[in-house]
């Protein structure tokens, strides 16, 4: 957040300005996006995979999870900016 802050404040997006505050929102929800919550799980699946013989269905998860945490958190962004 303070990153995004420096940045509203040198593109000079002052205390209050819509864009500032549209900041915040697209910040914190576009920083979960949908490559950052499965790719650890692709890693912890390859781990098991490789050491226990275990196979894991990854496209059914991309399935399960993928109108969550992509389409979803999509339209709240382009939903609050």
């Amino acid at each position: 957040m303070p990153i995004i802050l420096a940045l509203a404040d040198r593109t000079g997006l002052g205390e209050g300005s819509r864009g500032r505050i549209a900041l915040a929102p697209a910040e914190g929800l576009g920083t979960n996006d949908l490559s950052a919550s499965i790719l650890p799980n692709l890693i912890m699946t390859s781990a098991a995979k490789h050491a226990y013989g275990v196979k894991f269905a990854s496209l059914t998860y991309l399935l399960l999870h993928a109108p969550i945490l992509g389409l979803l958190k999509g339209v709240i962004i382009a939903t609050f900016l």
